[in-house]
């Protein structure tokens, strides 16, 4: 202890006191922008991204939709069936069995090896059916699901004090778009 009192032992993380995250605490693949507005307050982030608390107008939100595209998340595109199957053939199960297979064609038992070769063949038929059925289970499912976020939107001017007051608006995730002023409740998915 010095005269000017006492010396934390701990740092709380999150205050916000430091404007630059210590290289520890950043993770790999986070936007830059991201880093940057975390420990902004509030009103420095909605002035960056050019928005109020009262939210942006209907015009101001199409203008950016059209600017910025659809608020869609993506995903990760369809595995070919050639990628498929060299990626479980590549399995060291299936190697294995294919070099005690060509073991067997060396020695002379060509039943063992046939047997082998019929194993991994059924193996992988098997194995590339259920993935190909989970695969278009999953995009079924994802199809069906239509994720809804809360935001408020200003009922008209162009951003002035003439606006009418912000009505909070159920839409789709795709119609988010940057600068919005998004509720969030206990379990929701964060858009």
């Amino acid at each position: 202890m010095d005269g000017n009192g006492p010396v934390p032992v701990f740092h709380w993380p999150f205050d916000r006191s430091h404007r630059e995250l210590p290289a520890a605490a950043r993770k790999e693949g986070l936007p830059a922008e991201l880093i940057e507005l975390a420990p902004l307050s509030a009103g420095d982030v909605l002035e960056r991204l050019g928005s109020r608390e009262r939210g942006l107008t209907l015009a101001e939100a199409e203008s950016r939709r059209t600017r910025f595209g659809a608020n869609r998340v993506a995903h990760e595109e369809r595995e070919t069936l050639a990628a498929q199957l060299l990626r479980r053939l590549l399995n060291p199960l299936n190697v294995l069995l294919l070099a005690l297979a060509g073991v067997s064609v060396v020695m002379g038992d060509i039943e063992a090896a046939i047997i082998i070769f019929i194993m991994v063949a059924l193996s992988l038929a098997l194995a590339i059916t259920q993935e190909r059925r989970s695969s278009l289970a999953a995009e079924r499912l994802r199809a069906m699901v239509h994720t809804t976020v809360i935001v408020v939107r200003a009922t008209d001017g162009a951003g002035t004090e003439e606006m009418g007051p912000p009505e909070p608006r159920e839409l789709p995730l795709e119609q988010l778009v940057p600068g919005d002023v998004v509720h969030l409740s206990a379990g929701d998915m964060i858009p």
